[in-house]
């Protein structure tokens, strides 16, 4: 992320914020993702990055570290960090990430929310696998594949839960 990019006192990113927060006050289950792409910022520009990050209600933060390709327009650009740094910042960013989707599921659990039963049974545990409309992903002991249906969402059905509470 760029200077422009993290400075949360510009308009378009306060406004961006303030929409985003006051929307997912309001509708309880719903899911923001960005992409965090690093490896050439400044330390600073950095530093304001997860602290925004910190801060915003985002859920999940998809995060992979930049790198140079021949012939694009980044080959050319000076200041690249090394591989170590991009790596290292990279992990604190899905660390971030991970922190938050944890919070995204337990907001969640006690919900009832739609459910589409996919073609396939868990190869693990032989349960019917299903995902909500944001993306939660859940184990069932019964169902039909490839319909709806209304779950309540416990600590139990949500695959990425069992490790909560």
């Amino acid at each position: 992320a760029g200077q422009n990019d993290v400075d949360l006192d510009s308009y378009t990113n306060t406004l961006g914020k303030t929409i985003r927060n006051r929307v997912r006050d309001n509708v309880k289950t719903l899911d923001f993702n960005v992409s965090e792409m690093n490896g050439q910022e400044m330390k600073d520009f950095f530093e304001k990055t997860v602290e925004n990050l910190k801060k915003s209600k985002l859920s999940q933060i998809h995060t992979f570290p930049y790198s140079i390709r021949k012939g694009t327009i980044a080959e050319k650009l000076d200041g690249h960090l090394p591989d170590e740094i991009k790596e290292e910042r990279a992990n604190i960013i899905k660390q971030i990430s991970a922190e938050k989707f944890e919070t995204f599921l337990k907001s969640n659990i006690g919900s009832t929310q739609e459910v589409l039963i996919e073609k396939r049974l868990d190869r693990k545990t032989g349960m019917f696998k299903g995902v909500t409309r944001n993306y939660i992903n859940v184990l069932l002991k019964e169902g039909e594949f490839n319909t709806l249906r209304n779950v309540t969402l416990t600590k139990d059905n949500i695959v990425q839960a069992s490790r909560l509470c």
